[in-house]
């Protein structure tokens, strides 16, 4: 590739008309802005599949956090009938398929899973194995903070009759994939200061923050308070438990 974009860039400068140069040197660019970004979406990919193993490194469920499960399953599942909350499921590994009345909803790392309503529905893990085990995490959706977001961003309910889907699955673009990782960060930072007894700035650097105070400030976001007063709560926490 870069071979062919040195011997393209010559052919530039062989040109004699400006015009038709600068068109091909744009288009060179942003050949080359999309191989970034392509990069960093796979990047970010296999990202989210290291910090879920490594936050469940056997086969199960975990909720990490209050309205965040993270799964891991090393083989096929059988179809299982349940009731889904208000969520949005994304798939690292693997894939998983979300069976409603007739309708068939397949959802893998390249696609999400959205759920709006409370619905019974038949799941079944299609992808998984001991070498690449399905990896995914659902992050629960509460009304009321669905309802604080359509007002912040403009959105306002449908005045009249409107067609709502109850549960779609749509692509996972670069900007929802980035936020899951960021939260699979905030996570594995909280498991290192906990574990390891690391500082907050440490943890940081340790899962990808150049900046201590940018995780300081998203880190309260998720959590609710800053990182060493979170870490310093849920050791005493264990300690009174350890008491009883």
């Amino acid at each position: 590739m870069i071979v062919a974009n040195d011997c393209l860039i010559l052919r530039i400068f062989q040109m004699g008309d400006g015009a038709i140069r600068e068109e091909v040197l744009m288009d060179v660019m942003n050949h080359q802005q999309a191989e970034r970004e392509a990069q960093r979406v796979q990047a970010n990919r296999e990202e989210l599949v290291e910090r879920i193993a490594r936050a469940l490194r056997a086969d199960g469920t975990a909720q990490p956090l209050q309205g965040l499960h993270l799964y891991r399953h090393s083989f096929p599942l059988e179809q299982v009938y349940s009731v889904v909350e208000p969520s949005l499921c994304v798939v690292a590994q693997g894939s998983k398929e979300f069976l409603l009345g007739e309708s068939r909803y397949r959802y893998d790392p390249f696609h999400y899973l959205l759920v709006t309503v409370d619905l019974p529905y038949v799941g079944q893990v299609l992808e998984a194995s001991k070498e690449r085990p399905f990896l995914s995490l659902r992050l629960d959706l509460a009304p009321t903070l669905v309802s604080e977001v359509m007002v912040e961003t403009g959105h306002t309910s449908p005045r009249g009759p409107a067609e709502v889907r109850a549960i779609a699955v749509s692509l996972l673009d670069e900007h929802l994939l980035d936020a899951m990782v960021r939260v699979a960060r905030l996570l594995e930072a909280r498991r290192l200061m906990l574990g390891q007894d690391l500082d907050a700035a440490s943890a940081a650097y340790r899962v990808g923050y150049h900046d201590a105070s940018h995780f300081n400030r998203e880190y309260k976001t998720l959590f609710g308070v800053p990182p060493m007063r979170d870490v310093q709560r849920l050791r005493d926490e264990a300690l009174q438990s350890a008491g009883r």
